[in-house]
């Protein structure tokens, strides 16, 4: 297990602003027919006004578009449960890329929920600096029971299979909103253990921060909106509906079955599409 200290100054994760110049993009949503409008003209109204994006896999498209150079690639698109997947799964099949999911769990500070002291993974730990004024029987018992759930979800997502190997390979690593680095962290040291060849990370919403301390640690980083804080994922997606295990599930399901076929397609051999579901 390798735990890792970073400082909760994230200045300090290196660089100053014009290492690393920030670009903001509109976002427009697509697909809009006239009829919609006509039917739903408040919805369109709430989008418009707000500039919010449409969903998860709305976003998912949109930021396939900044990494089409890896289309068709030596790539692989991870996502992280549970919102993440939804955003992994719309890159990966834009880009006809595979997907797969590394799971990792924030630890949150003990007198305040909303705020994060690190983050875990399968076999890695990073924690702030300032967790040195937390009990560390509490730390020690929230890493006890986020890698017990992180185990678990292993074997739910691959229960008769291993994740494909990333080694020299280009990993994507993706996820709905990022507030701050923590939650990234962990999956940054889970994957970069596996000796990729390059490691770009991608999220529709990022605040500055979080940009700035991921982007110290990865090849590079792409992003729809930059925000100096982000409060809710209901201030930036008009749909962001809760994501459980199932979906999950679905999704990788169907991500295995997409390049099944386009697999055979590539090859000439006749495609037979068959239900994989049970193999859950």
């Amino acid at each position: 297990m390798t735990c890792r200290v970073v400082p909760d100054d994230f200045s300090q994760a290196g660089g100053d602003d014009n290492d690393h110049p920030v670009t903001m993009t509109a976002v427009i949503p697509r697909g809009w027919t006239y009829r919609y409008l006509r039917r739903k003209p408040h919805y369109f109204l709430k989008l418009f006004m707000k500039g919010l994006l449409q969903s998860r896999e709305e976003a998912g498209h949109l930021l396939s578009h900044k990494l089409e150079g890896y289309k068709n690639s030596n790539a692989v698109v991870v996502g992280i449960p549970y919102g993440g997947v939804c955003v992994a799964a719309a890159v990966a099949e834009s880009l006809s890329l595979p997907l797969d999911i590394i799971a990792c769990r924030k630890i949150k500070h003990p007198a305040e929920n909303k705020r994060c002291i690190g983050s875990v993974g399968a076999k890695d730990v990073v924690v702030h600096d300032s967790s040195q004024t937390i009990p560390q029987d509490y730390v020690s018992h929230q890493i006890a029971l986020l890698r017990s759930v992180i185990q678990y979800e292993h074997k739910l997502y691959y229960p008769d299979s291993s994740p494909a190997s990333l080694r020299y390979k280009t990993v994507i690593l993706v996820d709905d909103i990022l507030k701050s680095g923590d939650a990234i962290l962990a999956c940054l040291l889970e994957v970069k253990r596996q000796q990729p060849l390059k490691v770009i990370v991608a999220v529709p919403v990022v605040t500055a921060e979080a940009a700035r301390l991921v982007r110290a640690q990865v090849d590079d980083i792409h992003f729809l909106r930059i925000m100096p804080v982000i409060h809710s994922g209901n201030d930036h997606y008009a749909n962001f509906p809760k994501v459980d295990e199932s979906k999950v599930k679905e999704l990788l399901v169907a991500a295995r079955r997409r390049v099944h076929k386009e697999d055979k397609a590539e090859h000439g051999m006749p495609v037979t599409v068959v239900d994989s579901t049970h193999s859950f």
